[in-house]
């Protein structure tokens, strides 16, 4: 059985000292790319406003949308800037926010 805590073994070890100065910077990416697609889609909701999206949600089969649509706004705007930020990262949990995350600089850990 392998241990659960410990890094795979790198495919090119001569470039170990490259990998430990790239892994710790893949993170703001990583929050970056899946931030940025729920910001984009809840700013979409925030542009139309609830009566604008109202029609789509009724089409779904959703009699009163209203308080859904705006749940989803505020999750997927206000979401993915936290994400982006570093803060309550949630998406990211079983690694954590990275060390440029806002969680890791206040001290949260989910």
């Amino acid at each position: 059985m392998t241990d659960a805590g410990s890094e795979p073994k790198p495919l090119l070890p001569f470039l170990q000292p490259f990998y430990d100065w790239v892994v710790p910077r893949t993170w703001p990416q990583v929050r970056f790319a899946a931030g940025w697609n729920l910001a984009v889609h809840g700013w979409g909701k925030l542009l139309r406003g609830p009566t604008g999206m109202a029609k789509a949600f009724t089409d779904l089969g959703f009699h009163d949308p209203s308080n859904l649509i705006l749940l989803l706004t505020v999750v997927e705007f206000v979401g993915g800037i936290c994400i982006i930020l570093g803060l309550l990262t949630l998406a990211i949990t079983l690694r954590g926010g990275g060390p440029y995350s806002l969680d890791r600089k206040i001290g949260w850990q989910l």
